[in-house]
């Protein structure tokens, strides 16, 4: 069934949104599993008009009512304090009550993400605590103390064009509760061209078959709701070998989500465990979705593009390429070359990465280089 679901996409969509979309389909199959204690929350990055918005549709109206799909979203609705509505009426619209179990759906982030610092740092603080998974409660001058102490394992799912370094110095220091998945950059290639002509020329066609993938992924979902159940499934772990490269992985995460405070100097704002979880969640929400019982080897590559997507740009783009590159020097006009970032912004991330064991550093006559840290190659494998 994912199969027939996949090239249908490849040819309509493109090959290259596959991934993102797939990253999707795992999140939510994260709610089939049996232990999960966890709620999800996977973003999207990508620029505009990069099927975003195509991707996160495809799971508007779920089977069984599995989607809580909203366009506008702050997360002091979790549990409300509006002055405007009686006490006894509130729990009907306190969003936290709709979400166990359930996928809530946000095409567009941009709204909390785009606020001022101290905006977001307050949003993302009510959002860390309901991740967490058990409840939230506030108090408010109005409606005194409100409080939902049961379980609420769900997935969110929502995209954004941009985020930027500040927001990102805050989304690292809440911890890993978020993953997102960054677009690659636009690249514009034969393969490219040759799907937009496709589009252009079927137009009125195309719509249609959106349709018809939209329809193949609710059959897949309602099989899986059918034939597994929701929080019924165990999923087997990897072998041993795939088991230390995720928590290589994990480690490598946390490392990179390393803050510089000008008092206090370099601080990892977590242990990698948090994270080690939501990646092996979402790679059995991956088996999950082919039909398997187990994480297996061809799984992981989804968690390093996971992985190097929930850090800033600079540091993820930085990594990549040296990951690509494993075992080489490469000079900083290398990097300038391959990323999107200047030479200066690079240096100082570079210098940032040395210290912290992501990288060493070398010398060629006068000339600064750096390679990835022996520790890290077996990522080169993936």
């Amino acid at each position: 069934m994912v199969y027939a679901l996949k090239e249908k996409w490849e040819n309509v969509i493109g090959a290259d949104k596959w991934d993102y979309f797939e990253a999707c389909l795992s999140a939510i199959c994260t709610l089939f599993l049996k232990d999960n204690k966890n709620p999800l929350g996977l973003i999207i990055i990508g620029h505009s008009a990069g099927s975003k918005s195509t991707i996160l549709n495809m799971f508007k109206n779920l089977p069984n009512g599995l989607t809580h799909h909203t366009d506008k979203f702050t997360p002091a609705s979790f549990l409300t304090q509006a002055t405007n509505v009686a006490k006894d009426k509130l729990q009907e619209i306190d969003l936290i009550r709709k979400l166990p179990n359930r996928v809530l759906l946000v095409p567009d982030l941009a709204p909390m993400f785009g606020r001022k610092e101290q905006d977001v740092r307050e949003s993302l603080s009510i959002l860390t605590r309901v991740m967490d998974g058990d409840g939230l409660s506030n108090d408010g001058g109005v409606q005194g103390h409100r409080e939902f102490n049961e379980e609420c394992v769900f997935v969110l799912l929502g995209a954004v064009v941009k985020i930027t370094p500040a927001i990102w110095r805050i989304v690292s220091e809440m911890g890993t509760r978020l993953l997102f998945m960054r677009m690659d950059r636009i690249n514009i290639h034969s393969s490219q061209n040759k799907l937009l002509m496709s589009q252009l020329r079927n137009a009125d066609s195309f719509e249609l078959e959106i349709s018809e993938i939209r329809k193949l992924v609710h059959e897949l979902i309602s099989d899986r709701i059918e034939n597994i159940g929701i929080r019924k499934v165990s999923i087997k772990l990897p072998d041993e070998t795939e088991l230390e490269i995720i928590s290589k992985i994990s480690e490598l995460v946390a490392k990179l989500r390393i803050t510089v405070d000008r008092e206090a100097g370099l601080e990892q704002n977590e242990a990698p465990v948090r994270v080690a979880k939501q990646l092996i969640n979402i790679l059995k929400g991956r088996a999950i979705v082919y039909g398997r019982d187990k994480i297996i080897e061809s799984d992981i590559q989804l968690a390093l593009h996971i992985a190097l997507s929930s850090v800033s740009d600079c540091r993820g783009q930085i990594v990549k390429y040296a990951i690509e590159k494993c075992g080489e020097y490469i000079k900083l006009e290398e990097f300038v070359s391959n990323t999107s970032f200047m030479s200066t912004k690079l240096r100082e991330e570079l210098n940032i990465l040395t210290q912290i064991g992501i990288f060493v550093e070398g010398k060629e006559g006068n000339a600064n280089r750096w390679k990835l840290d022996d520790k890290w190659e077996d990522l080169a494998l993936i």
